[in-house]
């Protein structure tokens, strides 16, 4: 009877060990799962914030191609107005020396 007991004892010590590497087992299957999740999620917002960042810089990029653009433009038409001006001037000027 008592080796009937310590067998007992014995198959429920190797059962309850066989349960404890089980949960452990799911234990690491359910948090490899959830981290493999977790970091892709992770992967996935790095690259949006750098996609994100990118295009602002692209953004930046080109409004400063569009203030420089618009800087020549304005320093054209300065530039046209001076020798506008300036032909005018000459054109006055010869009008005056050729009245007197």
């Amino acid at each position: 009877m008592q080796n009937e007991k310590k067998s007992l004892v014995e198959e429920a010590l190797l059962q309850m060990k066989n349960l404890e590497e089980a949960v452990t087992q799911n234990a690491k299957g359910i948090l490899a799962s959830t981290m493999k999740e977790e970091i892709s999620e992770l992967v996935k917002e790095s690259l949006e914030e750098v996609e994100e960042a990118e295009s602002m810089e692209k953004v930046s990029e080109m409004e400063k191609g569009e203030i420089s653009h618009k800087m020549k433009e304005q320093a054209e038409l300065e530039v046209d107005d001076e020798e506008s001006d300036d032909l005018e001037s000459d054109h006055e000027f010869s009008d005056e020396t050729l009245g007197d």
